[in-house]
């Protein structure tokens, strides 16, 4: 058969040690809570970040219906289906370091990003379709000087995001790099 395996990741802050990974006769065991997992009842192997007795961040790969496993089914914010992990003392095997779990992090936050400037410039280009094929006064409500200096506003945000997700990009491409001074520059302004 296929393994499906899913990443239950901790926290947003990593490695809180929210879970704990103690080894016992050469077997790790997991404790402690996941945050919620979207289609877990789909999945066979859940990946899990844990911090060991030496306060070593780990990154283990258990099995969804192994004993010491209670799986909690609720729903997320927006009101997904989403799966709550409760180990106590699940067997796990250690597949990654602190190192490996962080490169992994800064990538999936590149890609995030991605998905976000995406989803920013189809929703610009709905609105402009949207406000096109709208009139008011006999005319398009995108013939509005109003509008429009709305509409390049939020287009100028996209290309700086855009720009600032190649500078990510190329950052993350030349290897180990830190991609903090980037995010805050995409927090720094919440307009």
């Amino acid at each position: 058969g296929e393994a499906v395996v899913l990443l239950a990741a901790s926290h947003l802050d990593p490695g809180s040690g929210a879970i704990s990974a103690v080894a016992s006769n050469g077997i790790w065991h997991l404790i402690g809570r996941t945050q919620r997992v979207r289609a877990a009842d789909l999945c066979t192997h859940v990946l899990v970040e844990a911090r060991s007795t030496d306060c070593e961040r780990g990154l283990y790969l258990i099995e969804r219906g192994a004993a010491g496993a209670k799986v909690e089914c609720g729903v997320t914010v927006d009101m997904q289906p989403a799966s709550l992990f409760d180990l106590q003392g699940i067997p796990a095997r250690r597949i990654a370091d602190a190192s490996a779990i962080d490169a992994g992090r800064r990538r999936a936050q590149v890609l995030a990003a991605c998905e976000s400037l995406a989803i920013a410039q189809a929703v610009l280009d709905a609105t402009r379709q949207h406000l096109a094929g709208r009139n008011q006064f006999g005319q398009p409500i995108l013939r509005f000087q109003a509008v429009q200096h709305r509409l390049v506003g939020i287009y100028l945000r996209i290309r700086e995001l855009r720009a600032l997700l190649a500078a990510a990009q190329a950052a993350y491409d030349a290897g180990g790099v830190k991609l903090d001074r980037v995010w805050w520059q995409l927090q720094a302004d919440p307009s």
